[in-house]
């Protein structure tokens, strides 16, 4: 592939990513409260890692490393870098198109944690 990005598109498009260990543990908490939860929703051409329909909530799993958590813009490297950039715009993408986003670092995946904010 040209890319990582094109590599995730083709494995998304032909239904064989692999999910995360991070978005397995959310998956399984997700899924007692919220049976329908679709995984790798696509909103105009981003993808995002759980939506639940009941509440018009999109959900991100994010990486504690490819996320940079706790690191200010200047001590990102390149790749964390790109990463917070696509945050930003899906951000701004879920708000425009009229979608609540919770974003959950994956070291605070628990269910006592996420059921507070989806319930």
């Amino acid at each position: 592939f040209c890319s990582r990005k094109c590599n995730f598109a083709y494995q998304v498009y032909n239904g064989y990513k692999i999910k995360t260990k991070p978005e397995l543990m959310m998956e399984l908490i997700l899924k007692q409260y919220y049976p329908n939860t679709i995984y790798n929703y696509e909103l105009n051409g981003k993808f995002y890692d759980f939506y639940i329909l009941e509440k018009n909530l999109l959900i991100e799993v994010d990486g504690v490393y490819w996320h940079g958590k706790g690191l200010k813009e200047n001590e990102l490297d390149k790749i964390q870098k790109c990463v917070r950039i696509n945050d930003k715009y899906k951000n701004k993408l879920a708000k425009e198109c009229g979608y609540n986003l919770l974003r959950v670092w994956e070291d605070e995946i628990k269910d006592n944690y996420v059921s507070k904010y989806i319930l």
